[in-house]
């Protein structure tokens, strides 16, 4: 709960902890940790100031015989920016008075009348500055000093840990503001770089990268970094994605890394960085659509609910990306087509909603997989293929053909599967119902959901057309598990203990 009334009573939440006491066990067998948060009282005016209430202030933690075994210590900074002026009015009256016994008077002669209140609010920049990290049991002790070094942006950019043992590690991060341009960006990836520069986004990291010290100092050696690639979509709408990754594989630190930079107002970076990852499809809500590996493996996405929750996973050892899947849901057909007059919510095995075969079929179409804002899709469906649904009492065919595999079956639900091999298109028909429609290369293991918007994932199936179902309570907690055939998995319940 909070307030920030125009009357002068105190801003923000009403209930605040300066210390959590947390226990393991009912009887504190497993110990306990004492946490302490930083507490600013509250204030009488416009300026709400919970804000700076509930930073991190320490952690102690105890064994069962209450023995300090650990202890972290925060210190934070306040920097104060200067302030500025503000105000704020409220209406106080329209007409306040009025001749008494003249019914006839204008009222429009009287103006309305506000109040105002005129109050400073303070500029502050409170962050972290040093962590201390002592173990009691060992004796070691570690300090972290963090460092803000690009005044146009306020994240941290060095963080060092100096260890008992006389090491030191220092990671660096770097992020658009702190690369420089002398002019126009010469390659796509400076010119993303640059966009996010003129957009102000400044809290998208570039570059990671650690090194070390040896006790007693000398040359530090870098042990490890990473580096993100963006690009722009190339649409004309200034949007910029993730493009890939680059790691360093170290087996022995390096003393001679050289960290990212503009040169030419290209973005250089060191040669040894080795790809890692790369993006090569983002749909037009700027999902991404496909994601390929150094090693040859890759994940695909198909996005539901008009384009905003992932559905289904393909993960294989090929960059083959053809895949559908539906359980006929709202806003979610998945790369399949079929007509919404078919589908029913009399009958469902997972989500709220299956399609009745019997009044039109389902088939596989790319169209709205091939609408990319990034990259390009032309499928082709060459090699073997898996169709799986759950069906109802009755038949379905495939492309004209049987089921190749008969499976479980549950409440009146049977899991079947078909073999396409270079099929010229997927056709599904029948004299039932079914539900949970997929397609997908043979090798690969294809994870599918349903959801309920705003609670939660309602049913997943792992890729081994096993399916666990989930429950919520009103207030959208998660309270069961439950496998296909009904059986519970896992339950939650939600206690709250009164106080000692």
């Amino acid at each position: 709960m909070s307030s920030n009334s125009f009357n002068t009573i105190g801003s923000g939440g009403i209930v605040n902890y300066d210390e959590v006491k947390e226990t393991i066990g009912d009887q504190s067998e497993g110990g306990w940790t004492i946490h302490q948060f930083q507490f600013f009282g509250n204030t009488v005016g416009e300026v709400d100031a919970s804000w700076r209430r509930g930073l991190p202030k320490q952690v102690k933690t105890y064994n069962s015989a209450g023995t300090l075994q650990s202890g972290i210590f925060y210190r934070m900074t306040n920097t104060m920016d200067g302030q500025f002026t503000g105000r704020t009015a409220a209406h106080a009256g329209t007409h306040p008075c009025a001749e008494a016994g003249n019914r006839d008077t204008d009222f429009d002669q009287f103006p309305s009348r506000f109040s105002q209140l005129i109050y400073d609010f303070p500029i502050d920049w409170i962050h972290m500055d040093t962590v201390i990290k002592n173990d009691y049991t060992t004796g070691m002790t570690s300090i972290s000093a963090t460092h803000y070094d690009n005044p146009q942006h306020k994240l941290a950019t060095r963080s060092t840990t100096f260890n008992s043992d006389g090491t030191k590690v220092t990671n660096f991060t770097k992020y658009p503001t702190d690369f420089s341009f002398s002019g126009i960006a010469n390659s796509d990836e400076a010119q993303a770089l640059k966009l996010l520069q003129d957009k102000h986004i400044h809290n998208v990291p570039i570059e990671q990268y650690s090194q070390k010290w040896a006790p007693g100092g000398g040359a530090p050696l870098t042990i490890g970094g990473r580096f993100t690639e963006f690009r722009t979509a190339g649409t004309g709408d200034d949007i910029v994605l993730m493009a890939g990754q680059h790691g360093l594989e170290l087996p022995v630190g390096i003393s001679d890394f050289q960290p990212s930079y503009v040169s030419g107002n290209v973005v250089s970076k060191d040669s040894r960085y080795v790809l890692k990852g790369t993006v090569r499809e983002y749909d037009k809500r700027t999902n991404l659509v496909a994601l390929y590996s150094d090693g040859g493996r890759s994940k695909s996405y198909v996005w539901g609910y008009n384009q905003t929750l992932p559905i289904a996973v393909l993960d294989n050892n090929s960059q083959n990306r053809n895949m559908a899947f539906t359980s006929f849901e709202s806003d979610a057909p998945g790369n399949w087509t079929f007509n919404t007059s078919s589908v029913t919510t009399s009958e469902k095995l997972t989500g709220k909603r299956c399609l009745d075969l019997t009044q039109g079929s389902a088939s596989v179409d790319f169209a709205s997989s091939a609408a990319l804002v990034y990259g390009v899709f032309n499928p082709t469906l060459q090699g073997k293929y898996i169709v799986s649904y759950w069906r109802k009492s009755g038949s379905v065919t495939v492309n004209g053909t049987s089921p190749s595999l008969i499976g479980a079956s549950s409440n009146g639900w049977t899991y079947c599967e078909h073999v396409l091999i270079n099929p010229p298109n997927v056709s599904v028909n029948g004299n039932t119902k079914i539900d949970e429609l997929r397609f997908y290369p043979a090798v690969s293991i294809m994870k599918s959901y349903t959801y309920e918007p705003l609670t939660g994932v309602t049913s997943a199936d792992s890729g081994n057309g096993i399916i666990v179902f989930y429950e919520y309570d009103a207030m959208g907690r998660l309270t069961i598990e439950r496998d296909v055939f009904g059986k519970i998995l896992k339950q939650y319940t939600y206690q709250f203990q009164a106080t000692e």
